[in-house]
């Protein structure tokens, strides 16, 4: 006669389970599992080990929409591989455009990945090299960094929060969109940011476009490149905004 409780008759797994249950019975016993432990059980179950999950929290509610200088735009990262960037683009939705830019005499090899915010007329446009994110740039007011500069925001605020600033025209690039005059650029290479600024026929002043995020203290470009017959013009002071 077999016993009803052998290992033999009962999957392992359940027999635990009957256990634990009968245990349970038991005036005054209890089982608790530390939090740590539980921790770790949870983050094997969704294939992280527990020490990653706390080195790479997720981004609070408000980080979602901050910029960080030589980071991130909201839940976009610097250094990001294509497979992650593509997972959390999927996980904010709403549509994405993707291009492939072939080497040039002046240009690198490069993708881009466009995500267009449908409660805005622009949207975040992420640049990649080797499958790696290399610079971020948004034109969507749903992202401000941390002294709420965004789209359309003053240029003028952004000089009482940004000292070693260095300033930069990219000639030809004139047209109705921008105002009919060429962008500006406001570049902080050592914190990795850049303002991109047009002027806006309506205000009579320049305005901010797109924000840019970018490794520090490497050369930034509108895109990551300039191509002919646009040059990059760096001017000798601060350009006025009314111009």
């Amino acid at each position: 006669m077999k016993l009803l409780f052998s290992s033999h008759t009962w999957p392992r797994g359940a027999l635990l389970v009957w256990l634990f249950v009968m245990l349970q019975l038991i005036p005054g016993w209890q089982f608790e599992i530390p939090a740590r432990k539980l921790q770790s059980w949870n983050g094997q179950r969704n294939g992280i080990a527990s020490n990653s999950l706390e080195q790479h929290e997720a981004p609070s509610q408000d980080e979602m929409s901050l910029i960080a200088p030589a980071k991130r735009v909201g839940p976009f990262s610097l250094g990001e591989t294509k497979d992650k960037l593509m997972s959390a683009l999927r996980l904010k939705g709403g549509h994405l455009e993707q291009y492939e830019y072939d080497r040039t005499p002046t240009c690198d090899q490069r993708a881009e990945v466009h995500w267009l915010d449908q409660n805005a007329f622009s949207g975040v446009f992420i640049y990649l090299r080797d499958d790696m994110v290399i610079q971020i740039e948004s034109g969507t007011p749903n992202f401000h960094t941390s002294d709420g500069i965004t789209v359309d925001s003053d240029p003028n605020e952004i000089r009482s929060h940004h000292k070693g600033l260095r300033y930069f025209l990219l000639e030809h690039s004139d047209s109705d969109l921008v105002g009919g005059r060429d962008l500006i650029y406001w570049v902080d290479a050592g914190q990795g940011i850049a303002f991109e600024t047009y002027y806006n026929r309506k205000k009579r002043r320049r305005k901010i476009s797109l924000i840019s995020v970018f490794r520090p203290n490497t050369e930034f470009r509108p895109s990551t490149c300039v191509e002919p017959p646009q040059k990059w013009v760096e001017l000798t002071g601060a350009p006025s905004t009314t111009k």
